[in-house]
């Protein structure tokens, strides 16, 4: 179901592809897409690396399993995100986390994500403007992460999903939308061990994170799209130096198991792939992996990935870069990020900005800015500590 509404500065947007991807192309594309936009300001920095990299509290985006390893007795964060600015004014991502450890071994989070898509336009096809809105869409995410070992450790979540994009309007198709809700859950690994790199020593993790595991979401007893179900593996390595310089590299791999979109031609005719609209959510994300037209040479082009670097100087001020890719054809996502931190006692301070190669980029010019709240032990000298100088 597509549906244009136009914002507060006159600029069309596609409010069922708000991820900054190139519409032009066969992309994956999935109902609530805000699930997928990177809440944070740390991993952003790092070009979107964070499955593996050394624990804070928006891990319970990033992998929620790593919760378990972090040492303060409860935290949280808030972060805030402009969105495609380049486009229009007035859209908005916020999100809230909190954390609390139970024990030594068993850590709880909470998680709000609140998207402000602003006040739009709907506009029908003659291009006439059919009614003002102000779509909302939200989801509630609690996690629960447990030790398994000394090294390894494991998570389950669980999340509601509220969207309210259509606000009771006739879509572009003169379908009666109405705003739905639905329901998703994750389950996440993650194992670190410490060793050296010749004479530096090192800390080096791997993660694994399958989220939004859930049953399509439907805007009308129409049509039911699938919701981002998502896989994302990574490994992450702490370099350090001396007792006042760390180094984190890390990489991420990132994929939708979500249907590919068939080869239609001129008149719509499918003539590569199938039509997903009647297959069950589960079987869509299993057949997510060989579904593609092109097969695997295309099932490999919607694989991202990203590389991220973060510096730390005496556990107090962090510099951060790193860069995220997408295949052209898949959504063409290609973006340079900065990104820097600061840290003073129990409370630390991150900011990250995307640079683009492409004119009127969308995610051109990103902006984010974050904080993270410690409480109980914040001991920058504990086990857990990974030399990240983030949360502890």
């Amino acid at each position: 179901m597509v549906v244009h509404a136009y914002a507060q500065n006159g600029q069309q947007v596609n409010i069922t592809n708000l991820t900054g991807q190139n519409t032009t192309q066969r992309a994956v594309r999935s109902a609530v897409p805000f699930l997928t936009i990177a809440p944070d300001a740390r991993s952003t920095g790092m070009g979107e690396v964070g499955v593996a990299a050394s624990s804070d509290v928006n891990d319970i985006y990033w992998n929620p399993s790593k919760l378990a390893f972090l040492e303060s007795k409860a935290s949280f964060s808030f972060a805030q995100t402009p969105w495609l600015q380049v486009l229009t004014e007035g859209i908005y991502l916020y999100h809230l986390t909190g954390n609390y450890k139970i024990s030594e071994k068993q850590s709880m989070g909470v998680a709000v994500r609140y998207f402000d898509l602003g006040d739009m336009d709907f506009v029908n096809t003659m291009g006439q403007i059919s009614q003002q809105v102000s779509p909302r869409e939200f989801a509630i995410t609690f996690a629960y992460a447990r030790k398994l070992s000394t090294h390894f450790s494991a998570a389950v979540s669980g999340r509601f999903i509220h969207s309210n994009v259509t606000a009771d309007v006739l879509s572009a198709t003169q379908l009666q939308s109405t705003p739905s809700s639905t329901g998703s859950g994750d389950i996440s690994f993650f194992y670190r061990n410490d060793g050296n790199l010749g004479a530096v020593p090192i800390n080096w993790s791997i993660g694994a994170h399958v989220s939004n595991i859930g049953p399509k979401i439907s805007y009308n007893n129409t049509f039911r799209d699938f919701i981002p179900t998502n896989v994302r593996l990574g490994t992450s390595v702490d370099l350090n130096f001396d007792a006042l310089q760390t180094l984190t590299i890390g990489i991420d791999f990132n994929k939708l198991m979500v249907p590919t979109p068939p080869e239609v031609d001129a008149e719509g005719t499918i003539i590569g792939g199938t039509s997903s609209q009647d297959k069950p959510a589960i079987r869509g994300i299993v057949e997510s992996f060989s579904d593609a037209p092109e097969g695997w040479r295309e099932e490999l082009q919607e694989i991202t990935w990203a590389v991220g670097l973060e510096y730390w100087y005496d556990k107090t001020v962090a510099a951060r870069m790193g860069y995220f890719s997408e295949n052209p054809a898949k959504g063409d996502r290609r973006f340079f990020t900065l990104g820097m931190g600061m840290r003073y006692k129990a409370v630390q301070i991150d900011a990250s900005y995307i640079l683009t190669a492409q004119h009127n980029h969308p995610l051109s010019d990103t902006f984010r800015i974050g904080m993270i709240v410690s409480f109980g032990d914040t001991n920058p000298t504990s086990d857990n500590d990974l030399s990240s100088g983030t949360e502890d």
